[in-house]
């Protein structure tokens, strides 16, 4: 969103993009992505697996995105 005019449609974008993105980890692991948020803030999953870490990783990215383009489209609103 570098240089882009932030708008209620560009954050809509956003939050479906993020959502979707969330909807794959949640069916592929089980799990909601506000439990795989806390568990993995508390160092608390599986780490063997590099795929897996990467995995967590862009998963727990997609979380953060979301939670901060929905909290500016409720500002903006």
């Amino acid at each position: 969103m570098a240089g882009e005019k932030i708008t209620a449609e560009n954050l809509l974008r956003d939050i479906y993009e993020a959502e979707a993105a969330q909807r794959w980890f949640e069916q592929k692991y089980g799990l909601l992505s506000e439990t795989f948020y806390q568990l993995y803030r508390q160092g608390a999953l599986r780490d063997e697996d590099p795929n897996e870490i990467r995995e967590y990783m862009e998963w727990a990215g997609w979380y953060e995105i979301h939670q901060d383009r929905r909290q500016r489209y409720d500002q903006l609103m």
